[in-house]
């Protein structure tokens, strides 16, 4: 199991940066094989927390199954 790099918690996302494009790329970490260098594991709260530096670009591929709370579905009841 991987762990955040900020607080320990497990990690659920994958923050990679492109420095020759300054694009900052958020990803789930399910399903990832092979880190590139410099990859940064985080919890869902640092994950959702995250911003690009000024002049870079946020690509957020979290999708939105990343979430820190669960919300239940109203029925009407």
């Amino acid at each position: 199991m991987e762990l955040c790099v900020r607080c320990g918690y497990p990690a659920t996302a994958l923050m990679t940066f492109s420095y020759s494009d300054r694009v900052v790329t958020l990803t789930q970490l399910v399903g990832v094989v092979e880190r590139p260098p410099g990859a940064l594991e985080l919890c869902a709260g640092h994950a959702l927390s995250k911003t690009a530096p000024v002049g870079w670009v946020l690509n957020d591929e979290l999708g939105s199954e990343l979430s820190l709370f669960t919300v239940e579905a109203d029925n009407g009841s």
